[in-house]
């Protein structure tokens, strides 16, 4: 949480729940706990920024993030999330780069209650962390995860979450290059976050490219 809103204070309020959870010593990783329970995902760019969504079986919609409740096996929210992308579309630990290591986005919602279950009204707590692979193949966890696709960060990515994401990426080391050409004007020059490829891009300017301009 210091870490988070040491990025982003103006998300304080919005997180307060969590906050007087924490401070009232509830147990966040029981997903029993109908006060509020944690969950963890994982928003994961390729290398050329763009944002894998899933098919998602329950709730019928295109999801940009990969995520679920902590399982009691899970150590921490990193693992849960690393687990959850094992299981939902096969990617493995060593398929994927973490790009920070603080959540990009901390998302506090309400969960209506299940009758069927046993569950009453009660909030998520999403701790949302950001990766990269360069993956291309996905083994699909068929009754949670119908179908995949790459799509632009701002396709069906709310703005608290785009904005959390994009400040992560700024964050992040540039690549400088001084011994190559200045670039022409309109145009940018940067280096791969995997520092294996270099680009110019002319024209407008993705914020959301996972590739850094050189300073």
């Amino acid at each position: 949480m210091t870490a988070y809103l040491a990025t982003r204070p103006e998300q304080r309020d919005f997180v307060d729940p969590l906050i007087q959870l924490l401070d009232q010593g509830v147990d966040l990783t029981d997903r029993r706990e109908w006060r509020g329970h944690a969950t963890a995902s994982a928003v994961v760019l390729n290398p050329d920024g763009l944002v894998l969504h899933i098919a998602h079986a329950a709730s019928g919609k295109w999801l940009p993030a990969i995520g679920g409740h902590l399982e009691e096996e899970d150590a921490s929210l990193t693992g849960a999330v690393l687990r959850e992308l094992e299981e939902e579309v096969g990617l493995k630990p060593q398929d994927l780069v973490w790009l920070l290591d603080a959540p990009v986005h901390i998302d506090v919602f309400p969960i209506p209650g299940r009758e069927t279950r046993g569950e009453p009204d009660h909030l998520h707590l999403d701790f949302c962390f950001l990766l990269t692979t360069g993956r291309t193949d996905f083994r699909l966890q068929a009754d949670e995860v119908h179908a995949t696709a790459w799509r632009p960060m701002d396709a069906q990515v709310d703005d608290r979450l785009r904005e959390g994401v994009q400040r992560a990426l700024v964050q992040l080391p540039v690549s400088s290059q001084p011994s190559e050409p200045a670039a022409a004007p309109g145009t940018r020059t940067g280096r791969c976050q995997c520092g294996t490829v270099a680009y110019t891009v002319t024209g407008p300017v993705r914020d959301s490219y996972l590739c850094f301009p050189d300073a």
